[in-house]
């Protein structure tokens, strides 16, 4: 019979852990996202001399990366992450008059498709969605190759 009392104890994805390290201090690590330079997870690295003041320290850090908006990138579904495009991406860089365009897609037409989950949205269902409008709605090659 296995020992499960080791499983308990470990935290689920993206939780963070603490360790007590060779040297006595003990170390708190949490991914905090992607670093865009390297591809790779980033990770915050804390060191304290007590486990209580780790737990303190592991609660703070995962409560900031909470509310400074990262996500789970398996929980987006396609209108948070159209949202977030607009904004970090394209508000910045088109002009205005484009940037209210795409604004009014997600406004008028991506209601529906907004709600999908990014990790269950496959192309079938894209190409479903622009066959609906080119032939029930009237849209244009055009529009349906700016929606894309």
């Amino acid at each position: 019979m296995k020992d499960t009392s080791k499983k308990a104890l470990r935290r689920g994805h993206n939780e963070g852990n603490i360790r007590q390290r060779t040297d006595g201090r003990w170390e708190v690590r949490l991914s905090a996202g992607i670093d865009y330079k390297t591809g790779k997870p980033r990770r915050t690295s804390t060191c304290c001399n007590t486990r209580q003041e780790a737990i303190a320290i592991l609660q703070q850090q995962a409560h900031e990366v909470r509310t400074q908006g990262w996500r789970d990138p398996m929980s987006v579904t396609l209108g948070e992450w159209y949202e977030y495009w607009l904004n970090t991406y394209m508000k910045d860089t088109v002009k205005q008059s484009t940037y209210a365009s795409y604004r009014s897609y997600l406004n008028k037409h991506f209601c529906v498709l907004g709600k999908i989950l990014l990790k269950k949205l496959e192309p079938h269902t894209l190409q479903e969605f622009y066959n609906y409008k080119f032939r029930e709605e009237g849209l244009s090659p055009k529009t349906l190759r700016n929606y894309h």
